[in-house]
């Protein structure tokens, strides 16, 4: 894994669990630096980050951020998002 994405797993590792401190049921499941399998809407292959809820119950992510910059960890922030138990959730980099 680049530096990058290492960065990336980092902050987003930080971000779900400082801010929801016992978040503990949301996975960094993969991250994809090189997609060619995977289309977004456009038609095209970014790169990705798939989270995953392995707990018993919901978990909402409205209000956690991403961010692949140490000096703005709130980059990007997610809307009304919710993980049920046993979802997958791919994040398009």
């Amino acid at each position: 894994m680049n530096n990058f994405y290492f960065k990336l797993a980092t902050a987003i590792c930080i971000v779900l669990f400082s801010n929801f401190l016992f978040c503990q049921d949301i996975r960094i499941n993969e991250i994809v630096d090189s997609n060619s399998t995977n289309y977004d809407e456009d038609n095209d292959t970014p790169d990705w980050i798939e989270l995953y809820n392995y707990g018993t119950e919901v978990i909402s992510l409205s209000g956690m951020t991403l961010s692949d910059d140490d000096n703005e960890p709130q980059k990007w922030t997610f809307g009304e998002v919710s993980l049920v138990p046993d979802q997958y959730l791919l994040v398009w980099a």
